[in-house]
């Protein structure tokens, strides 16, 4: 039997992947993102694989059709299991779905994959969950409140910081996700290995260093204050230009080759990222959406600027409404 991960490489993911791994040690774990999806997946597939696991990945605007199709065929022979908390996109038709989707709202996909998985006295790997919520900005659910009831809260923080840390700046370094889903999956502690502290520690430095330089590289509109090659986390860069810029939405963009691709954070409460990022990007031949409060996209770079625009205005309509 082999099992296949097909997983996001955030804090999120990660500690998903681990929570997977440690019921069936032997499997494959392969970092994905919401664009890529559908081709990794293929790419992966080989004769061996009866099981797969999908997790933390949202249903991507442009190919969310042609997955979903996907899967349903791959169903007919392989155990599908998609395991997500981002919001739908239009249209999808669950009750159509051939394969195992588990999805829940407004909690880390971290928390889903320790419900539907485990029983609720595995006490010792439910960390790894809390981990997983805190690296997620969801670590306020009923849940998740509950189960800090097991554990001393401030270990936890030093624990799912460490990962968090460690992992910013860390887009491409697979051996290093690998490693610490190895780790989590043996429930052990990050800090505990010192290249993972160092990792976070080393990282945490950028952070502070990138904040700074931000001031000089911000721009801004109404509405939004954004800057292009932040030279760090674009998640990170996106929040910290919300509070430098004093506007209601951040975006951080990182250009690769012919593609912006950006962070998106705004306040809870404030607009509904995801809907209007879908809906936006596919006006510019790219792609979009997340959560209603963080979320990213990516355009063609020729486009970037006229995106910017519309997506400015678009947050005008919505605000005025």
């Amino acid at each position: 039997m082999e099992v296949l991960i097909l997983t996001h490489g955030d804090c999120d993911g990660i500690c998903s992947a681990a929570l997977v791994k440690r019921l069936y040690p032997g499997s494959r774990i392969f970092f994905t993102h919401p664009h890529g999806i559908l081709g990794d997946l293929k790419s992966q597939l080989t004769i061996e694989t009866d099981k797969i696991f999908i997790l933390d990945i949202a249903l991507d605007e442009g190919i969310w059709r042609e997955l979903v199709d996907e899967l349903n065929r791959l169903s007919q022979e392989i155990d599908v299991t998609y395991i997500d908390h981002h919001p739908h996109p239009e249209g999808l038709e669950i009750d159509k779905l051939l394969f195992r989707y588990v999805w829940m709202k407004n909690v880390s996909t971290s928390e889903i994959t320790y419900r539907h998985l485990y029983r609720e006295d595995d006490i010792d790997v439910s960390r790894v969950a809390l981990y997983g919520a805190i690296g997620d900005y969801s670590d306020e659910t009923p849940f998740i409140k509950e189960m800090y009831n097991l554990w001393d809260k401030r270990m936890i923080y030093f624990e799912g910081g460490i990962i968090s840390q460690a992992l910013e700046g860390s887009r491409r370094n697979y051996d290093l996700k690998r490693k610490i889903v190895e780790i989590l999956a043996s429930n052990m502690l990050p800090s505990g290995y010192p290249e993972i502290l160092d990792r976070a520690v080393e990282m945490t430095r950028n952070e502070e260093e990138m904040r700074i330089r931000l001031r000089d590289k911000m721009r801004v509109t109404r509405f939004i204050a954004y800057a292009i090659d932040v030279g760090g986390s674009v998640g990170r860069a996106a929040k910290y230009l919300m509070t430098i810029g004093k506007k209601p939405v951040g975006i951080a963009v990182e250009e690769r080759r012919k593609l912006a691709v950006m962070s998106v954070r705004t306040y809870k409460g404030f607009i509904d990222l995801n809907r209007i990022l879908r809906r936006t990007s596919i006006k510019f031949g790219g792609s979009g959406g997340g959560h209603e409060f963080a979320a990213g996209a990516r355009v063609p770079l020729d486009k970037l600027n006229d995106f910017l625009e519309a997506l400015d205005e678009e947050i005008s309509r919505h605000v005025t409404s």
